[in-house]
């Protein structure tokens, strides 16, 4: 599948001519960590990012009003004052002064005051509060590289309707079935990916085994289940199988590349050789 847009190592190029390196650095960062925790369905983590992302938008919306910026690691409270500050910067345009400070309160707020992060929140993260997270986590990304493109406007048009684009997730549910989007994948895989969604809960071995549309159940308990337990990816107690901190973290590392339909996939993406 062709790239649509830009990838975030194009965006901290392009941003970093015209902002300062550090922030966009950590600016990509905080928004790859809520995308990739988005679209493994960590919701919590999903929301404690987004703290990070508003405090460096922040700073890079202090830069472009006021040419400083408060240095990282200094407190900005109360955060939604400071944000609604910036409706008397009169000399910058109404992106700075109104709606990128009112999408970072929005965050902001559902990061600190929807339970979480704190123990006894009466609010538990779900599935909708991320989506919000995610989306205006984008739509932050691509107005940032409107304004500061480097390049043709009709280029420019292209990248920021690419960074916006619905991202394959990996995993889709149907008719009580989960199902992997990536045919490209392997057994071992496709079952890391399943597990690592479901982390730290456990899957009983034969819903596995028909969620990864495997032919053969005893096939698949030896090369697939057992090989993944033998490499300290899985805990394979049968029936129960659970990913195993080691999976999770492989799977993180490559779920960018596990998401990209590619015939070549298995050769190619980083960290599969000798592991799955």
């Amino acid at each position: 599948m062709a790239s649509i847009g830009p990838t975030l190592d194009d965006v901290k190029t392009d941003l970093s001519t015209s902002l300062p390196p550090i922030l966009v650095a950590a600016l990509v960062d905080a928004y790859r960590e809520i995308k990739e925790n988005f679209y493994l369905a960590k919701h919590e983590p999903t929301e404690l990012n987004a703290g990070k992302l508003c405090e460096v938008a922040y700073r890079i919306l202090e830069q472009e009003a006021g040419g400083s910026y408060t240095a990282l690691g200094t407190s900005i409270k109360p955060f939604d004052a400071k944000c609604r500050a910036f409706e008397n910067q009169t000399s910058a345009n109404d992106t700075i002064r109104f709606h990128i400070p009112r999408i970072l309160v929005a965050v902001y707020n559902i990061r600190n005051k929807r339970g979480v992060g704190h123990i006894g929140g009466d609010v538990n993260p779900n599935l909708a509060d991320a989506t919000l997270v995610a989306t205006a986590a984008d739509w932050v990304m691509a107005e940032l590289l409107r304004l500061h493109y480097r390049c043709s406007l009709d280029e420019a048009q292209r990248w920021v309707d690419g960074l916006v684009q619905r991202r394959l997730a990996l995993i889709y549910e149907v008719g009580g079935k989960k199902r992997v989007l990536n045919p490209a994948l392997s057994f071992q895989q496709r079952a890391l990916v399943l597990l690592g969604s479901a982390f730290p809960a456990s899957v009983d071995h034969r819903d596995l085994h028909d969620w990864t549309e495997h032919s053969n159940f005893t096939a698949f308990k030896r090369d697939v289940l057992k090989s993944l337990h033998k490499k300290k990816l899985i805990e394979y107690s049968p029936p129960s199988c659970s990913a195993l901190p080691t999976g999770v973290k492989l799977l993180e590392d490559n779920y960018s590349a596990w998401c990209t339909y590619s015939p070549s996939l298995n050769a190619s993406a980083k960290g599969l050789k000798g592991r799955c």
